[in-house]
């Protein structure tokens, strides 16, 4: 999997460039298992969730505003 990311790495987008990264760093430092069923693609849209999760949080944190009134929000 990750020779396929190496190769198609400069085919993503710089903002998925830098998921792509994070997700490489954590495959070589063990943090993660890879799952066979889910292709580096999968890998990145899950970080990039997981990102966009923590920074709801933060401002849900912060402000004390309504995460699902956020949410509908940002959807928009």
């Amino acid at each position: 999997m990750l020779k396929d990311l190496h190769k198609s790495y400069s085919m993503l987008p710089r903002v998925q460039q830098k998921y792509a990264n994070l997700f490489i760093s954590d495959v070589q430092s063990g943090e993660i298992t890879i799952d066979p069923t889910m292709t580096f693609r999968d890998y990145i849209a899950l970080y990039m969730r997981k990102s966009e999760d923590a920074r709801i949080a933060r401002i849900v944190r912060r402000l004390g505003c309504y995460e699902n009134l956020l949410r509908k929000l940002l959807d928009r």
